[in-house]
């Protein structure tokens, strides 16, 4: 979901189903005991990726940094292979991971992605931010460039996407796509598999939606200041149940298998744990300060 949030303007899975028309409910959400432990947190910043061990606390360190320079975003799949945007390519990486890991295959692609996630296939989608949705075909190469976009005219600007457990695709559509710039005006949008039917709807919010996260009971979403929160299902009249505000920053989010959410604040350099489910009255339990000159920009949780 991010730094590159202000300066550009602002998840994912896939599975076989029957498509989701406008002005109906979500499919059931998040399935309880489908991820695997332990987890890490993989944070990108200025000067490559970070692995931390979760449980996150206030005194963690990095396992280890590898790669070098600046990470727009980053995903994680089943088998803990990782996928980094650089801006202008898509590098992939083979599990395990050490600070000695290098690229198995880079994609050239001349765009920062926005918001990246595996499907349960290994597939790799995308929010590229310039209005669509798009995938890469795992075994990931050169022939599968540009990625397929998903052929839908209600996706106006996707700054965030997101999948539950049943593979329900979550869309943060930026309807004026220019991120915390100009006009401001978003909804959410959300698919069932295989995404080739009309979208669940939700009326606008008057501000600019960036990335997205989603737990079994809750959905969380991304704006400037503070993250909004949508209680599951999504229903084309849902809206945000409440907000927690975070400063003067648009939080990264991300949800671990232990049933809590990430919010990172790119202002202050920190990421906060917070238990689920939220209320209006839910504080941190953890707050991690990164070192300043690592330069948060992204994270993701996985194996």
């Amino acid at each position: 979901m991010i730094r590159r949030t202000f300066s550009l303007l602002a998840f994912a899975a896939l599975a076989t189903g029957t498509g989701c028309n406008g002005g109906g409910t979500s499919p059931p959400p998040f399935p309880t005991g489908r991820a695997l432990l332990p987890q890490h947190l993989y944070v990108g910043g200025s000067h490559g990726v970070a692995q931390f061990n979760i449980p996150l606390t206030s005194a963690s360190t990095a396992n280890f940094t590898a790669m070098s320079g600046y990470e727009y975003s980053i995903a994680v799949d089943a088998d803990a292979n990782l996928v980094v945007s650089t801006g202008a390519s898509l590098a992939f990486f083979r599990a395990p991971l050490s600070g000695a890991s290098t690229p198995n295959t880079v994609l050239t692609t001349g765009r920062p992605e926005y918001q990246l996630a595996f499907a349960d296939s290994h597939d790799l989608w995308i929010a590229d931010g310039l209005g669509g949705v798009r995938t890469l075909k795992f075994p990931f190469s050169s022939a599968d460039l540009p990625p397929a976009a998903i052929g839908n005219a209600a996706i106006v600007g996707a700054s965030g996407i997101a999948f539950d457990g049943a593979q329900n695709l979550y869309v943060v559509n930026d309807q004026n796509n220019q991120g915390f710039r100009g006009a401001r005006n978003s909804n959410l949008l959300v698919y069932a598999p295989p995404y080739t039917g009309s979208p669940i709807a939700t009326p606008n919010v008057p501000t600019s939606y960036a990335g997205v996260a989603v737990s079994a009971t809750q959905l969380f979403v991304a704006c400037l200041n503070r993250f909004d929160v949508y209680d599951l299902p999504i229903t084309s009249t849902s809206s945000p149940a409440f907000s927690i505000f975070i400063g003067n920053s648009a939080p990264l989010l991300a949800v671990d298998a232990g049933g809590n959410l990430y919010a990172g604040n790119f202002t202050a350099q920190t990421i906060a744990v917070y238990p689920l489910p939220l209320s209006a009255a839910s504080k941190p339990t953890v707050t991690l300060q990164l070192d300043h000159t690592f330069g948060l920009n992204t994270f993701a949780i996985g194996r």
